[in-house]
């Protein structure tokens, strides 16, 4: 997991907070399929994303 440059190696079961406006990247690192579910408040809009 990337949070405005700063990587961290996350697993199973463990909860990421990623600040409102922060670059973000997570990226699987293992064989297995990588699965994450992501709640955002407010909800997700098409024109607030911005993909570098």
């Amino acid at each position: 997991m990337e949070i405005d440059g700063k990587t961290r190696e996350v697993g199973v079961g463990d909860t990421i907070y990623i600040a409102p406006s922060s670059t973000q990247r997570i990226t699987c690192l293992g064989p297995e399929i990588l699965e994450f579910l992501c709640i955002v408040d407010p909800a997700w809009q098409a024109e607030d994303e911005e993909i570098l």
